[in-house]
This record gives structure tokens, sequence and C-alpha cells, in this order.
């Protein structure tokens, strides 16, 4: 919410409205995993997209 206040978002953000943010992603110290197949297997989340780097769409140009 911050950072769309920052940069000029019409969201209307009331100081004294609690808010949450939901971040989905994988951090060192907080690995995400995912779930491969159906047999439930899973693997962290950083390594699956090394493997496959499709799975996120293309990097817009000036972001790599």
């Amino acid at each position: 919410m911050a950072k769309l206040k920052y940069f000029g978002n019409e969201t209307l953000i009331e100081n004294e409205k609690p808010y949450a943010e939901l971040w989905m992603g994988t951090h060192p110290s907080g690995p995400a995993k995912v779930v491969t197949d159906e047999t439930e297997n899973t693997q962290y989340l950083s390594d699956y997209l090394k493997l496959n780097p499709s799975s996120i769409g293309q990097v817009p140009p000036g972001n790599d």
C-alpha cells in the first residue's frame, strides 16, 4: 500500500484503517515450495524457477 501511495496511485488510503500485503515469492530465510507432481513432491520455488524460466513469462525491457 505504501508503494501505491508513493507512486501517486489514486487509491484512497485511510491512515486509521489496517491493511495487509500478500507477498508471493521466495527468500532464503523463508523459502517457498511448490508441489511439482500428483504425488505431492515439493521443490523450492527458486530451484523450480531456475529450471523453468518460462513459467514466469518475459521480463519487460530494462528490468533484467
